[in-house]
Formats: C-alpha cells, sequence, structure tokens
C-alpha cells in the first residue's frame, strides 16, 4: 500500500507546458509595468520640482544621476525578491553591490552600471533621458529575459511531444508533425494558446504543411 502512495497520475506534459507559459506572460508584464515604476519613482523623489513637474537636464549633473539610479536600484532590488520569493529583509541588501547587481540582473536583465551609462550615453547624444526612453531601453531588456522564460517554460517537451502539441493546438487535421521540428510544434501550440485558434493559411507555405490530398487522412479523420 504504501508503494502506491505519492505515484499519482503522470503529469501532461502539454498541460504543464500550457500552465507555465500563461505564469510566463504574467511575470513578463509585471516586469514591464516594474520596470516603468522603477523610473517613475526615482524621478519622483530626484527629478520633480515643487509642482511635481521632472527636469531630466538634473540628469547631466553626476550627483543627481548617482542619486536617481540609487533610487531605481531600491526599487529593482525589492520588486526581485518579490518576483523570486525572497522576504524583503532576506537576500542581499543594497550595501552588498555585486550581490544585489546579481540579482537585479537575473530578473530585469539590468545593473547599477548599467543604468548609469544608458543615462550618460542618452544625454551625450542630446538627448533627455525620459520614460519613453527607459521604455525603449526596457523592451529591449525584456525580449532576452522573456525568450529565456519561454525556453524555460519549454524544457521538459520533448520530440515525441510534437504530435500532442499539434493535438492541442488542433492543427492535426493539416499539420504534419512528423515533417517539423519541436520547437515549430511549441510555437504553433504557443499561438494557440495565445490567439485560442490557428489557420491553415499560415502554414501553406511550411514543409509540415499537409497537402490537399493528404488532409483528412489521418487520425483526425477517424473521429466519429
Amino acid at each position: 500500500m504504501s508503494g502506491e502512495h505519492g505515484k499519482g497520475k503522470k503529469e501532461d506534459p502539454v498541460k504543464k507546458f500550457v500552465e507555465l507559459d500563461e505564469k510566463v506572460d504574467k511575470i513578463v508584464n509585471k516586469l514591464h509595468e516594474e520596470h516603468s515604476r522603477a523610473f517613475l519613482k526615482a524621478s519622483e523623489k530626484v527629478l520633480h520640482d515643487k509642482e511635481g513637474n521632472p527636469d531630466y537636464d538634473l540628469l547631466k549633473k553626476d550627483e543627481h544621476r548617482d542619486k536617481f539610479v540609487d533610487e531605481m536600484v531600491d526599487h529593482y532590488l525589492s520588486s526581485a525578491k518579490q518576483v523570486l520569493g525572497i522576504k524583503e529583509k532576506e537576500g542581499p541588501s543594497k550595501k552588498d553591490l555585486l550581490k544585489s547587481d546579481m540579482l537585479i540582473h537575473a530578473v530585469y536583465n539590468t545593473a547599477s552600471a548599467q543604468l548609469k551609462q544608458a543615462i550618460h550615453r542618452t544625454h551625450e547624444q542630446g538627448s533627455s533621458y525620459t520614460l519613453q526612453q527607459h521604455e525603449g531601453i526596457r523592451n529591449q531588456l525584456m525580449k532576452a529575459v522573456n525568450e529565456r522564460l519561454r525556453d524555460s517554460a519549454a524544457g521538459h517537451l520533448k520530440k515525441e511531444h510534437r504530435k500532442d502539441l499539434v493535438k492541442y493546438a488542433h492543427g492535426e487535421e493539416f499539420i504534419d508533425h512528423e515533417k517539423m521540428s519541436l520547437d515549430e510544434a511549441i510555437d504553433i501550440a504557443r499561438g494557440y494558446r495565445i490567439a485560442g485558434a490557428i489557420s491553415p493559411k499560415q502554414y501553406e507555405a511550411r514543409l509540415f504543411y499537409k497537402k490537399k490530398e493528404e488532409q483528412g487522412s489521418g487520425e483526425h479523420r477517424s473521429h466519429h
């Protein structure tokens, strides 16, 4: 009897992928917002005048730039701990520059020195480091984070799961999973998860698209 305990049902790899991929959506959306929030909080504390208007020219001065980045690092570090489930008083403090930068970089793909360089470079080019500038850099940084997390969400999938991924996307009628790579099957399943449907027209030029005479000749046809 004890041998039965803990075995449970075998986990469905496609279901696991879908659940993890949905989690990635939420994490990435949160990180996008937190990147912007770090800028806004720092701007309010360092750059705003009495009327609440930001003066981005202040960032041309080292003193203000250092304070601004310091405030952003405060938010990034606190937020990174929250994302990873680390209590605020635990993990590295801002005083431990290397460890705090490592943690921030692991979550946000940036660090204090990179932030200072980005601001300095922007002003050297004759522009102001505005929220729009910050979010442009954020989008580049988050692209790499998104790709890394998507890879993690699909990390358990193997070549033998292509058929089930295509089936999940209701594409077995016009897609031959044997002629596709695992990455292609993952992309199709992800596309279905996001849009709720896939269209045969999307894949007509792909090698794995079934010719007219092949469609309906497979397993899908046998369902009554």
